[in-house]
């Protein structure tokens, strides 16, 4: 499972947070390939990982909390603390 916490139009940075942590097979994966497509709609396009450090991580986590009150502690509980984020290469 995967949850976009958010996503950047101006700089194409996408972040997203795993439902298994770093133990995922699309985690390795994007890691391993050094790379990942994005797909959005009708929108396609490459990406590379970044791991977030802590303090980034609380900080989107935290936003994205304060914009979606009502599914946020579903999220918190289910997804763990594995997270990534995707740039626009």
């Amino acid at each position: 499972m995967l949850e976009v916490l958010t996503a950047d139009r101006a700089s194409g940075g996408v972040v997203v947070v795993s439902g298994f942590g770093r133990a995922a097979d699309w985690y390795r994966n994007v890691h391993a390939a050094g790379h990942a497509t994005i797909e959005t709609g009708r929108r396609r396009f490459q990406a590379v990982p970044r791991d977030l450090g802590a303090d980034e991580a609380a900080a989107v986590l935290a936003s994205y909390e304060r914009w979606h009150r009502l599914i946020a502690p579903i999220v918190r509980r289910v997804l763990s603390s594995g997270r990534v984020a995707l740039r626009r290469q």
